[in-house]
């Protein structure tokens, strides 16, 4: 089974080796701004590899540019081998956002969606958020690649409730606190259950493997 890397080292050792071709993925973290970090470094290194295809609705500040170049110098990839392979979709509604889901059904590559819950958690559209994770689903159906990046509560929990987590196959929590970040692999298919902690400083990528702990917890 092919895996994209994440090129952080360790997203992919919490995922055992990065993004598995055909699985759906989430990816939620606390504070927000430490997930849209990731996503800016995440987007080169996977468009190296293969198409991306991102979703985001209005809420959301959108993909800076600059961010991407500036990570592409990082990790000595060349800007101009993957900005014709990048696709951004943006939808200003609940609404739009649905229309977005249903478009990327029938495109080749992976499918990053951004914040998919958000405007339904804004406008207490509860009916909304059932809508959106129903189409999610219907794309995971097809076997497409889906990497959802969702928001943590300062209470720890997703946003949108838990209803929605029956889609992923592999649920990753990250929160960064006093110079630390915390990843856990809390559901997988086919591995151990993983938590790693590391040394984080918000837009300097970690190059260099830091391990400071690492916990198996194997699925009983």
């Amino acid at each position: 089974m092919r895996r994209l890397s994440t090129g952080l080292w360790y997203l992919d050792d919490i995922l055992n080796g990065g993004f598995k071709l055909g699985y759906t993925y989430e990816i939620s973290g606390y504070p927000w701004d430490i997930v849209k970090d990731h996503i800016h470094q995440i987007i080169p290194n996977i468009a190296i590899q293969d198409r991306i295809t991102i979703l985001y609705g209005q809420y959301f500040e959108g993909i800076d540019p600059y961010k991407i170049v500036r990570y592409c110098k990082v990790y000595r990839i060349e800007y101009s081998r993957i900005k014709d392979r990048v696709r951004i979709v943006r939808g200003f509604k609940g609404e739009d956002y649905i229309d977005g889901i249903k478009r990327v059904e029938n495109i080749d590559g992976i499918i990053i969606l951004v914040d998919p819950y958000l405007h339904a958690y804004m406008t207490g559209r509860k009916q909304l958020y059932g809508v959106i994770a129903s189409e999610i689903y219907k794309i995971k159906r097809v076997g497409k690649t889906i990497v959802i990046f969702n928001r943590l509560l300062a209470n720890g929990k997703p946003l949108g409730g838990e209803l929605h987590r029956h889609i992923a196959d592999y649920i990753t929590s990250m929160t960064y606190i006093d110079g630390y970040l915390y990843l856990e692999l809390i559901k997988t298919l086919d591995t151990p259950n993983k938590s790693i902690t590391i040394e984080y400083k918000p837009g300097y990528p970690q190059l260099k493997k830091k391990i400071q702990h690492t916990m198996l917890e194997w699925i009983e």
